[in-house]
């Protein structure tokens, strides 16, 4: 690969990633500083093809491309401003050594377990998802996959429609953010934080915050 003029900043993130949205605030500064640079927001669960094609590993990954689209580098995770800006400033100089190509990104099939109401109690009920991407989000996708949950002889608590918005994990709590196409009852919402409490704590969470939010 040769280097090349960069012409736009493209982060890719899961939606609901709250690292993947800090980063997001911190290229729409760097952005404001390069006027030259466009910058572009790619959400892998939905642009899966766009991820694939370059080969998008970690949540969330940053990329500085040509004219052409072509790749010049990326920062994966979070970075600070001062980082972002250093790095365009080194390919501009051509200071900086490019990546090596990856090798493709390949669909696989995860199991998670999920809790659902059944007589009246939460039961566990494995479930595998498809995934599409080389990016591995365990908490965020037991969220997504337990508020959609549909299974014969299980009654899910959360409302048809129910989505995903943002999650956010402090030590052992998880924020989680969701809307709704409707409202629900005190006895319903204590239900829903149950099932997302028992779901998470295989990933070490405690206790869940929930807050609603009307679609």
């Amino acid at each position: 690969m040769n280097h090349s003029l960069i012409k736009k900043i493209v982060l890719f993130t899961l939606s609901a990633c709250p690292m993947g949205r800090s980063m997001g605030t911190v290229l729409k500064e760097v952005a404001a500083l390069f006027p030259e640079l466009n910058f572009e927001t790619v959400y892998v669960e939905i642009q899966v093809e766009e991820a694939n094609y370059y080969r998008i590993k970690t949540n969330p990954t940053t990329l500085f491309v040509d004219e052409n689209g072509r790749e010049q580098y990326r920062l994966e995770g979070f970075h600070e401003t001062n980082i972002v800006k250093n790095t365009i400033e080194k390919i501009k100089q051509k200071k900086i050594e490019l990546v090596p190509e990856l090798a493709e990104n390949k669909e696989t099939v995860e199991k998670y377990v999920l809790y659902l109401l059944k007589d009246g109690k939460f039961s566990p009920v494995e479930v595998a998802y498809r995934n599409r991407t080389s990016i591995k989000a365990p908490r965020i996708t037991a969220i997504t996959l337990l508020v959609q949950a549909s299974k014969e002889g299980y009654s899910n608590p959360f409302p048809p429609g129910t989505t995903l918005e943002l999650v956010q994990f402090r030590d052992t709590t998880g924020i989680i953010t969701l809307k709704l196409t409707t409202d629900v009852d005190q006895a319903t919402l204590e239900t829903m934080k149950e099932a997302l409490q028992q779901t998470l704590s295989q990933y070490g969470i405690k206790q869940v915050e929930l807050v609603l939010q009307k679609q």
